[in-house]
C-alpha cells in the first residue's frame, strides 16, 4: 500500500483474504468439480481459482465466519492487508492464545 495525500493505493493481493487449501476432502472435495470448472471457465484460470477459494470457504467447514478467516490471515503475517482491516471493522479485537491485537 502506498499513500499520497488523501489517496491510498492497494495491490490486488492485499484486498483478498487467503483461504487455505488444507480442507478435509471428506468434507469438501473440489476435485469432483474440475471438469465442470473447465467447461464453465475454459482457460480463465483466475476465475477457476476464485471459484475454488469461494467454495472452500463456504463448504469446507474450516471457518465459522469471515472474522476467523481474517484472523488466520493476520496470524500468517498479513497484518497490513487492507482486506483484514476491512473485516476487522472499527476497533474490532482479535484475541489469540499468544496475544491480543487491536485492528483499526
Amino acid at each position: 500500500m502506498t499513500a499520497r495525500g488523501d489517496r491510498q493505493t492497494f495491490r490486488n493481493e492485499d484486498l483478498v483474504l487467503k483461504v487455505t487449501t488444507n480442507i478435509d476432502p471428506n468434507v469438501w472435495d473440489e476435485t469432483k468439480y474440475e471438469r465442470f470448472l473447465d467447461e464453465l471457465c475454459e482457460t480463465r484460470d483466475y476465475q477457476k481459482d476464485a471459484i475454488r477459494a469461494t467454495l472452500r470457504y463456504l463448504l469446507g467447514r474450516r471457518y465459522a465466519n469471515l472474522r476467523e478467516l481474517a484472523l488466520e490471515n493476520f496470524e500468517n503475517e498479513r497484518p497490513n492487508s487492507a482486506a483484514i482491516r476491512f473485516v476487522a471493522g472499527h476497533g474490532a479485537a482479535f484475541t489469540t492464545a499468544r496475544t491480543a491485537f487491536l485492528l483499526d
